[in-house]
């Protein structure tokens, strides 16, 4: 069965070229990665971990998936050759690198940033309250803006959704 991907993935590849070259010339990239077990060949039943490169370009509503072996920076910084404008990331060390790179403008996800002082919540209650209500805020002006169709943008907080599914009002409150 593997032959048979092999050759599907051949017989699709001009697609997968002008795929990611709609992605390369978006503008504004969401990029994340993700593990799933890759059969070894010739060991039945054995596996390693591979890792998925999304790229999600929501202007253009386009995503595209890039496998690698490893979780290594060659996967992306290969897959990105060429790529100019915003990239938005998780703050995966990784990443880092592509802020140095010219024509790339590296910035990073809310949702991540709020998961830290979500975090610290219990030591310091009075100090994340009130970077809680900012966020919160910022969220809303974001669901505000969606809502009005602001340009061509669908994308938000981090990863298409907001917040990564964290926000809510509710949390700030039960802080106290």
């Amino acid at each position: 069965m593997g032959d048979w991907i092999a050759k599907v993935a051949t017989y699709l590849g001009p697609l997968g070229d002008a795929l990611r070259k709609e992605v390369l010339r978006s503008g504004y990239l969401q990029v994340d990665e993700t593990t799933f077990p890759v059969q070894k060949p010739k060991k039945n039943g054995k596996t390693h971990r591979g890792y998925l490169w999304v790229y999600l370009a929501p202007r253009a509503k386009v995503v595209m998936m890039d496998y690698s072996p490893s979780r290594a920076r060659a996967g992306p910084w290969e897959f990105l050759h060429g790529y100019r404008g915003a990239m938005q990331t998780d703050g995966y060390v990784v990443y880092d690198a592509f802020g140095t790179r010219g024509g790339i403008t590296l910035f990073g996800c809310m949702a991540r940033a709020r998961r830290k002082f979500y975090d610290c919540r219990k030591k310091e209650p009075k100090k994340v309250r009130h970077v809680m209500e900012e966020i919160r805020q910022l969220y809303a002006i974001e669901r505000g803006l969606r809502k009005e169709g602001a340009g061509s943008w669908s994308g938000s907080a981090c990863g298409g959704t907001t917040g990564g599914g964290t926000t809510g009002t509710g949390e700030v409150e039960a802080m106290a």
